[in-house]
């Protein structure tokens, strides 16, 4: 809707604007046509962060084979029993003191692991939720920003890397 604002008050109530179906439907639209790139080996995948990590939950829904991998920072989760319609290797991040989101994430990843997705959720004890956000000193926690920051690396790195297939 036309930035990010210094003001996280109208930052919210921009996101509060967007449409959600139709940012689905153009992520993946944008997903496939990446695949189709000259310029790489054809896989494709997605990270976010909040809101952001509630759009990849939706994202991996919709877009079926044409995502190879998702990475959720504590996004508020969709209804588990969606997740046999899951295709993506998913990563999940959860703060341990989010229970907004770990209420919804929990049991997303509890039926990702039962659906036979391929799945790994890391909660991170002490931490708040967007613990990675480095520019609020009340959240950021550094530690467990680094690990899952790697951890979301080694992810893209296992499932992003080589030739499509």
């Amino acid at each position: 809707l036309g930035g990010t604002p210094a003001n996280e008050d109208q930052a919210r109530e921009m996101i509060g604007r967007v449409d959600l179906s139709a940012s689905v439907a153009d992520a993946v639209a944008l997903t496939d046509a990446m695949r189709r790139l000259d310029h790489n080996n054809g896989k494709v995948g997605a990270v976010g962060f909040c809101w952001g990590g509630a759009f990849v939950n939706r994202l991996v829904l919709a877009a079926g084979e044409k995502l190879d991998a998702g990475v959720a920072y504590y996004g508020p989760a969709p209804d588990p029993a969606q997740a046999d319609q899951v295709e993506a290797a998913m990563l999940l991040h959860y703060a341990g003191l989010d229970e907004r989101v770990n209420k919804t994430g929990h049991p997303w990843a509890a039926a990702l692991e039962k659906a036979g997705a391929e799945v790994a959720a890391h909660t991170y004890p002490g931490a708040n939720h967007a613990f990675n956000n480095d520019t609020s000193a009340e959240r950021y926690d550094k530690e467990a920003a680094d690990l899952a920051w790697q951890r979301t690396l080694d992810f893209f790195d296992r499932h992003l890397s080589g030739a499509a297939g």
